[in-house]
């Protein structure tokens, strides 16, 4: 039943956004309430982790509902069925909040690989969609990067960094060029 399938979804969506203002508040105040003890640190910040055990298992949900999020909205935005130009601007206006919440949700994970999967999963998205809003998307994502990285704290630099780093990827990449070789056979 599709009104079925739509109030799953919304609720999805409501929930999500909830988890993710908690997120944001146990980034700055350092506190899980829900099982009543401190986060890690970094910094003078803390690591998010929802109501989840694990900062990448908060990172990783948040990441897959924003990215599914992000391809319904785009859907009704850009999309070729006609919606009404006042609900139009509703639905920019909720999916801009929307994606920015959990946008920091995401970022105060500290989880890298939720990172990656964000920036793989826009590119992805918007390819997908349109070759224009590809290349506006990977302009505002290096802009994004740049500005998070510049005027972000020094824990966020600090992991920011080792996304990138060899050295601190060694054991990873070793892994994955033995999956690969693995998947040739």
């Amino acid at each position: 039943d599709e009104k079925l399938v739509k109030q799953a979804f919304f609720t999805l969506l409501l929930s999500t956004f909830l988890v993710a203002i908690y997120g944001i508040i146990q980034h700055y105040v350092g506190m899980d309430y829900w099982r009543g003890h401190k986060l890690p640190s970094y910094g003078k910040y803390y690591e998010a982790r929802g109501f989840f055990n694990f900062h990448l298992t908060y990172g990783g949900f948040i990441l897959v509902v924003l990215m599914t999020s992000m391809g319904f909205f785009m859907e009704l935005i850009f999309g070729k069925k006609e919606v009404k130009k006042g609900v139009l601007w509703f639905y920019i206006f909720f999916s801009i909040v929307y994606f920015v919440v959990l946008f920091l949700a995401l970022l105060f994970s500290y989880a890298r690989s939720a990172w990656v999967g964000l920036f793989g999963g826009i590119l992805l998205l918007s390819f997908l969609k349109n070759k224009k809003l590809f290349v506006i998307s990977f302009i505002v994502l290096l802009v994004s990067t740049f500005a998070i990285y510049s005027f972000g704290d020094s824990a966020l630099r600090y992991r920011m960094k080792r996304v990138v780093s060899l050295q601190k990827n060694r054991d990873r990449l070793s892994i994955y060029y033995v999956a690969i070789n693995i998947i040739k056979e």
